[in-house]
């Protein structure tokens, strides 16, 4: 019963949560997809407790239930955060920071789209971590998670998952911004 109302709530509120992205990805200038951001919001808080979301969806507040103010807040740090889900996988991580001045409503210009071959993207992305200037040992942790697709928590050393997942995001963030401004030029 509890995910029928979950599901029927969504339904009903999907246009309205969806206006809300479309506004705050014109706004950002990205070249971010509304749908995309809603739907990976809605991926994201579907994964949660099903009676936490029962319970923010029947408290209430205004005319809102506690669940519309969750969902829109993630919806707007979905788009303005540089360390997002949705802007790593749109490449838009290493953009610029978002200005929210109205200034910056004009038309975001379109690139071109080549076809890129996959394995000389890899070779880029292993000379850039080659070129790094880090750890021999932190780009063996973000080599076993990103070329050998293995999992951070079957890592044979003795470190944290936590400590981990910093060093391999580091090291992503790093190449990321290496090869955008290498792209750039």
């Amino acid at each position: 019963m509890q995910s029928e109302n979950l599901n029927s709530y969504i339904t009903k509120r999907y246009d309205r949560w969806l206006d809300y992205a479309m506004y705050h990805c014109r706004r950002s200038g990205l070249n971010l997809e509304p749908a995309e951001v809603l739907n990976d919001v809605l991926c994201q808080l579907l994964q949660r407790n099903p009676v936490k979301l029962e319970r923010l969806l029947n408290e209430r507040r205004d005319k809102y239930s506690r669940l519309d103010y969750l969902v829109l807040r993630v919806i707007r740090i979905s788009v303005i955060s540089p360390r997002s889900h949705v802007r790593y996988t749109k490449g838009q991580h290493c953009t610029r920071t978002v200005d929210w001045d109205l200034s910056g409503l004009s038309e975001v210009p379109a690139t071109e789209s080549e076809e890129i071959d996959p394995d000389s993207r890899l070779r880029e992305i292993r000379a850039a971590l080659d070129d790094l200037d880090a750890p021999q040992w932190e780009k063996e942790v973000f080599a076993w998670k990103f070329f050998d697709g293995k999992s951070l928590l079957q890592w044979p050393g003795t470190e944290h998952i936590r400590r981990l997942r910093r060093i391999y995001n580091r090291i992503f963030l790093k190449i990321s911004c290496k090869m955008k401004v290498k792209n750039d030029f």
